[in-house]
């Protein structure tokens, strides 16, 4: 695996994979929530922040190569207005985060710090989205809204701030009605 293209491709092979990983210990997590099984639901929450740990690494392999190169071999192959946002498995993911984010917020004092855990794996694989970004098209807008005047890394600066913001991101320590109170937005 000595090209580019190579690196690109699997990297974006092993980001699907960890997708779909994270996509089922989510799902049995808001099973396991439900049939107040808290050990299962713990366990199953901290398998989804390594999971979403590996899906930042995915993306590091994804992008370690030049920027020439990204702008020699990458960026010719992808097609226009490309974005992960819109592959199926990323779709099924924020979806089933928007599904269990009641129950991200009013989690038992017994979770709190798998939650936290959680958090700052969703937070880790942010700043590898926008590292790579960073890398490639700097102050450029993404390839997704390329009329818009923020920069991708901007962009996705502000989509990590407000999905962390709506699952509660650093709320453990709230009680469970304070939890509920701060439930009140949508993860978009």
């Amino acid at each position: 695996m000595n090209t580019a293209m190579d690196r690109w491709i699997v990297g974006h092979h092993l980001f699907i994979v960890t997708i779909q990983g994270i996509i089922l210990c989510l799902l049995n997590f808001e099973d396991n929530i439900k049939k107040k099984q808290l050990g299962l639901a713990r366990k199953e929450l901290l398998d989804a922040s390594k999971l979403l740990s590996a899906s930042a690494s995915s993306m590091k392999l994804a992008s370690s190569f030049s920027k020439k190169q990204y702008l020699d071999v990458i960026r010719p192959s992808m097609p226009e207005n490309f974005s992960g946002l819109d592959m199926v498995d990323h779709k099924e993911m924020i979806n089933v985060m928007k599904r269990i984010k009641p129950f991200l917020l009013s989690l038992p004092k017994e979770l709190y710090e798998a939650k936290d855990i959680f958090n700052k794996s969703l937070s880790q694989a942010y700043d590898m989205h926008i590292y790579v970004c960073d890398q490639f098209v700097e102050d450029e807008s993404s390839l997704r809204a390329v009329s818009s005047q923020a920069s991708a890394t901007e962009s996705l600066s502000k989509i990590k701030k407000q999905r962390l913001k709506n699952i509660g991101e650093n709320d453990s320590h709230l009680s469970p009605k304070q939890h509920q109170n701060s439930s009140k937005t949508e993860v978009k």
